[in-house]
């Protein structure tokens, strides 16, 4: 079991912060990466999960986020570490041949006319070559694993610091591991509790067929063929969105933090949100 407490600042990492420790399981990886997480917005994993895929040419990496996150302007933050690891994200949809970025919806197929609802992902499961994995509380961005620097351009606090757990498992016998278990109950979860044979060219392409299936399902409105939750991750942004997420965060600082953190003696106001309008235009 990993405990580890955010840092304020960027010093080198010792080998059992929440950083250090996923940079360690991530240089191992030669098969496949998956990641499952409320949050993809921290650089130096996307950094680190870049120089892996340069590393091990048969590498894949499979990531399962929210499409919309429900922290302001995380969509733009979690596009940029998309970015980094070397994708295009001007693409509707992400295309690559060893990334893959996904995200989860519920389809009703009860409703006549069919509907789907957005599953938000809470959970924080990583599992690299059914060898190593790690589960807890850590989320990937900044504020799990780096202190709240997210937040600090907002608020100056120095008292801000997050306190995680997660523990990481190990099991030489990839084979038959346990590790390997628990993988194939989860994703039967997500791909509707059907049978999970390995394709040839490794897990991706089995994660893109469904991903794929599932989008022309919708297009040709026949929503009985939906195969589990699995679609894939757009990293469109509409201008409207971006001022709706706005109003919510001003709206929840009025309400939220009037009697406390705006009465802060460290409280300045973020040339960040304005950034990240600007580039959203």
């Amino acid at each position: 079991m990993h405990r580890y407490g955010g840092y304020l600042s960027r010093p080198t990492l010792p080998p059992l912060t929440a950083r250090g420790s996923g940079r360690e399981l991530i240089r191992r990886a030669k098969d496949f990466i998956y990641l499952e997480n409320q949050y993809f917005t921290n650089e130096v994993i996307a950094a680190e999960l870049r120089q892996a895929l340069r590393r091990q040419r048969e590498l894949q990496l499979i990531l399962v986020i929210n499409q919309t996150p429900n922290v302001p302007l995380y969509q733009q933050l979690q596009n940029k570490s998309i970015k980094r690891l070397g994708v295009d994200v001007t693409r509707h949809f992400i295309d690559h041949p060893r990334i893959g970025v996904f995200t989860l919806w519920a389809a009703d197929h009860t409703a006549d006319e069919g509907k789907l609802q957005p599953c938000h992902i809470h959970s924080k499961v990583g599992i690299i070559d059914d060898r190593w994995m790690t589960i807890g509380s850590a989320n990937l961005d900044d504020a799990s694993l780096s202190g709240q620097e997210e937040i600090i351009p907002i608020f100056y606090s120095r008292e801000q610091l997050s306190m995680e757990l997660n523990a990481m498992l190990f099991d030489p016998n990839s084979s038959r591991s346990e590790i390997g278990r628990f993988r194939q109950a989860l994703w039967s979860e997500h791909f509707g509790n059907v049978q999970l044979n390995r394709p040839a060219h490794g897990w991706l392409e089995q994660w893109k067929r469904t991903a794929e299936a599932n989008v022309n399902a919708v297009n040709t409105q026949n929503h009985q063929a939906i195969q589990g939750r699995i679609f894939p991750y757009s990293a469109d942004i509409r201008v409207q969105d971006v001022r709706r997420e706005l109003r919510g965060f001003v709206q929840w600082a009025r309400l939220g933090l009037r009697g406390s953190l705006m009465e802060h003696r460290d409280f300045k106001p973020s040339n960040r949100i304005k950034e990240h309008i600007m580039e959203s235009y």
